[in-house]
């Protein structure tokens, strides 16, 4: 997966191509089922420098950003229509220029007009391209003057959380410091731009042993992958066509106040664990509350409800690759690159945390909001012991000699689905119809394998840019507010965290054709009133 040189024409009208790696190919056919996992990165700045935000600084600044990370110029292209297979050419003269659609400047006359905006990026008709894997728009508040929204849009294939983060921080220190001429190598920054299956962080081992390796990875997984088994979510309505019809991506947000937060991180590391391996056990304490809930009430019947009791969690999300790949290139920017660098963390812990019949009959009538308090349904003890659980499965996996191995080995495993669903979104969309009527999709008293949710926490971030250091007093851009879009595949409900300015967020975005909104809502309610619970408590 390095890039070619294509031709021989000099600089600066060379281009370059190289095939999408399978990670990458993947989130190539999400972007052609109306745009899945496409991203956009808000934010809400104010400044005393208007002239920051004109075209000519704007355009500056892009194109500073195109020669750092040549992704963001990139076109993509399927390379055999019958294969998983595509590939990225780069042409080096539009690195120098702003194309037609990358930068929009446009005006608001308030916060609510900018979100609708972004909400329609997300959820209409998609607003990138093969030939456009990245936009940026521009808002000034007619309403605020001094206030400006910045909406950067990027496809999945060419970002992650981590790396739209850099990205962002970058676009803010270009845009708000003076020009500079320097212009970087390219070949250097492709260089650091190549899939992460070309990274093997055990290049110099000989080939015969990479081929060993590399079989014995393929060997793990596949022993591995049949033993997830069962699993149980929120409630929710799958159908055959789900995996086919655009997903109505959503997100919500709950925030905790500074001292909230940082109780929670010192309680954290007085139980020696991370808030990372603790999330999933609030997932399933809220999943929990809400499911006891309804059976209280009557909304589940006692077969079902026999049933997800004695169902494992499930569950899976991101990991950030890169400080497992090439150390060379780790140590040479690829900690920083805008490009697509995750792996994949599948982990199972224990069923839920219930009650018996007996204890909701002598207590039915005590129960303040219908639903068993934390302490019955588990205690500090054994909510630290879980999420320790959790933790060693983390390490454990992490700390596997054949992790990138095992990695590579499953990726290709879901891009035909990946692919399919494109196809048959573009042939329903143009008119067709599928070939099979549409049916119910069990989701409880199944044997299929069901994730809880996807997730993952991203740490502590803030992106302070040049300018807040330089000038502290008096900055050049002060970041007011930021929000992070993202296209939900069909099915996913994703939880995740956060901590900004000092501040813990927990988030979760979902698909609104899978789960009803309230019970999202009420979910993630939950899921703070548990993290209230077990680690906000006074040291």
């Amino acid at each position: 997966m390095v890039w070619t040189l294509v031709g021989d024409s000099p600089t600066p009208n060379r281009v370059f191509t190289r095939p999408l790696d399978n990670n990458e190919v993947g989130f190539f056919y999400d972007g052609t089922f109306n745009g899945v996992a496409d991203m956009v990165e808000h934010y809400m700045v104010q400044t005393t420098q208007n002239s920051l935000f004109e075209f000519t600084n704007v355009a500056r600044t892009w194109i500073a950003l195109k020669r750092i990370f040549p992704l963001l110029g990139a076109v993509t292209r399927e390379t055999d229509y019958e294969a998983t297979s595509a590939s990225f050419t780069i042409v080096e003269a539009n690195l120098g220029v702003t194309r037609p659609g990358e930068i929009d400047l446009l005006t608001a006359n308030s916060e609510v007009e900018v979100h609708n905006f972004v909400e329609q990026l997300i959820s209409g008709p998609r607003q990138l391209s093969s030939d456009l894997l990245s936009r940026v728009y521009i808002f000034s508040r007619e309403d605020n003057p001094g206030s400006y929204h910045v909406a950067i849009h990027i496809a999945h294939l060419i970002t992650d959380g981590m790396s739209a983060l850099t990205l962002v921080r970058t676009f803010f220190d270009i845009l708000s410091l003076p020009p500079t001429i320097h212009i970087p190598d390219l070949e250097a920054r492709l260089a650091l731009c190549v899939g992460s299956e070309n990274l093997n962080p055990h290049s110099n081992l000989p080939l015969a042993r990479r081929r060993w390796r590399r079989a014995i990875g393929w060997v793990i997984h596949h022993i591995r992958d049949p033993k997830i088994q069962g699993g149980m979510s929120i409630p929710r309505k799958i159908t055959t066509y789900t995996p086919y019809r655009v997903p109505r991506p959503k997100r919500l947000t709950t925030a905790f106040t500074e001292e909230e937060s940082t109780l929670v991180i010192a309680n954290c590391r007085k139980h020696g664990i991370t808030f990372g391996a603790a999330l999933p056990i609030l997932g399933q304490l809220g999943s929990s509350r809400l499911l006891h809930r309804r059976y209280i009430r009557g909304g589940i019947e006692k077969n079902e409800w026999e049933w997800r009791r004695i169902q494992p969690c499930n569950t899976r999300g991101p990991l950030d690759y890169r400080r497992h790949l090439n150390k060379d290139w780790y140590a040479d920017g690829g900690s920083e690159v805008v490009a697509l660098g995750i792996s994949y963390l599948f982990i199972t812990h224990p069923f839920m945390p219930s009650v018996s019949d007996e204890w909701i009959a002598h207590n039915r009538h005590a129960l303040e909001d219908g639903s068993p308090p934390f302490p019955a349904l588990l205690s500090q003890g054994r909510f630290v012991l879980r999420s320790n659980t959790i933790k060693h499965q983390f390490k454990k996996l992490l700390t596997h000699p054949l992790l990138f191995e095992i990695a590579s080995a499953r990726l290709p495993t879901g891009q035909p689905l990946r692919k399919q669903a494109g196809r048959f979104w573009r042939k329903i969309h143009q008119g067709g119809e599928l070939d099979e009527p549409e049916e119910h999709v069990p989701s409880v008293l199944t044997d299929n394998i069901i994730y809880h949710n996807g997730g993952s926490s991203m740490g502590n971030y803030y992106p302070q840019t040049k300018a807040d250091e330089d000038f502290a007093a008096e900055p050049t851009i002060r970041v007011i507010d930021s929000w992070e879009k993202l296209c939900a595949r069909p099915t996913e409900l994703y939880l995740g965290s956060i901590t900004q300015d000092k501040k813990l967020s927990i988030f979760v975005s979902w698909d609104g054709n899978t789960y009803e909104d309230s019970v999202v809502e009420e979910w993630l309610e939950e899921v703070k009133l548990a993290t209230h619970h077990y680690l906000c408590q006074p040291l």
